[in-house]
């Protein structure tokens, strides 16, 4: 009689697996900026670290990651979230917080543009930080 049992275990636990990973799965999106603490100076070789805040279009959405593009001085940051395929989610926009880092590795001003993407035609925040 056990080994029946243990059997039906063996042949549904795969099943059981498979039905699991669905829920890992995730669709991905740009998480739009709609503020940061960017300090306005700092020193040559110090890393910064500020929040950035940023918005997920349902209760179950979270950060997934940042793409960060730099040309020069100018510094263009898009954040991402994600989002579960397999719950029922909160029909909300929550803010989330998120830090980010960054060192300069020499004087002047740096310009950072934040994508916002607010459906104002403004898509990016712009802001200065002066390295000193």
């Amino acid at each position: 009689m056990k080994s029946k049992t243990i059997i039906r275990y063996l042949v549904s636990l795969p099943a059981l697996v498979m039905c699991s990973c669905e829920c890992l799965s995730t669709d991905e999106s740009v998480s739009p900026i709609i503020e940061t603490e960017l300090p306005s100076t700092t020193a040559i070789g110090t890393t910064v670290s500020f929040k950035i805040f940023h918005v997920v279009y349902s209760g179950c959405g979270e950060y997934s990651r940042q793409e960060t593009i730099r040309d020069g001085r100018t510094i263009t940051v898009r954040l991402f979230g994600k989002y579960p395929t397999c719950k029922m989610c909160p029909d909300n926009i929550p803010t989330l917080e998120t830090v980010y880092r960054f060192e300069a590795k020499e004087k002047g001003d740096y310009y950072f543009k934040f994508y916002a993407n607010n459906f104002n035609g403004e898509e990016f925040i712009l802001d200065t930080l002066k390295v000193q």
